[in-house]
């Protein structure tokens, strides 16, 4: 059995030097870990860990320093809810969402470092490679998620998570996480949905009603999605013959 291909963003401050120090303690790790460092954790872009399956990857390890011990005060808080929503987008495509991983490593836990990359390795050995229905399903489901993260309203939401769920407004009103959670959930449920639409209608102009029947939706909550769409600008109305068929707007 081949191992997993496995990447590793490591926090320059913190986790990038606890690599180190397993590295001068000879402290043996699976070699097949590719280490990334950057300069903070808060620094991955969800998008960058999507592509990163995209382009054949098992697993992707997010490392950095502890709660409260941030260089720069709050990145591992925001890697934190970057994490948590990449995961809930895995899993409602139906991959295991262990296949992202955030852990917190001082630069002095050499020992830790070593375990969690050891750990890691064996999960993701134990997962598999990643398989949906075919190859071509699931270039097509991380597409639609990784067009989410690129959603520039879906990018605010997540990059105020910290702001509303912990730190409050200017009333200092905070949201609940379960509440805020259970909103998020919402949001990539319809999201999701609306970029199936787009990958429905990119070749050829299609109905309503075609649309349904190619993802087995409702033709009801299909219109509903695609006057979201078109508020937007995604798509726009245009006549083939005698039909009224939706078309993708091109950026």
């Amino acid at each position: 059995m081949s191992e997993p291909k496995l990447f590793a963003f490591t926090c320059n401050w913190c986790s990038y030097a606890g690599a180190d120090l397993a590295g001068v303690s000879r402290l043996q790790y699976p070699p097949h870990i590719r280490i990334i460092r950057v300069m903070c954790s808060g620094r991955i872009d969800p998008y960058f860990l999507i592509e990163a399956l995209r382009l054949g990857a098992d697993g992707v390890l997010v490392t950095g320093c502890h709660p409260a011990d941030c260089h720069y005060i709050s990145g591992n808080y925001n890697a934190r809810y970057k994490i948590l929503f990449v995961k809930k987008l895995l899993e409602k495509i139906g991959i295991n969402p262990d296949r992202i991983m955030l852990e917190w490593i001082s630069a002095s836990e050499a020992e830790k470092f070593r375990n969690t990359m050891t750990n890691y390795s064996e999960l993701t050995s134990k997962l598999g490679p990643i398989s949906l229905e075919s190859k071509e399903k699931l270039e097509q489901e991380l597409e639609i998620i990784q067009a989410i993260c690129a959603d520039f309203n879906f990018r605010w939401l997540v990059g105020k998570s910290r702001q509303l769920i912990e730190l409050g407004n200017v009333y200092n009103e905070t949201m609940p996480e379960e509440e805020y959670i259970e909103l998020i959930d919402k949001i990539i449920d319809a999201e999701i949905v609306r970029q199936r639409i787009i990958h429905s209608i990119r070749d050829e102009p299609k109905t309503a009603i075609d649309i349904a029947e190619d993802l087995t939706i409702p033709t009801e909550l299909i219109m509903k999605h695609l006057l979201a769409l078109k508020t937007k600008q995604k798509v726009q109305l245009v006549m083939v013959g005698h039909d009224a068929k939706f078309a993708v707007i091109e950026d």
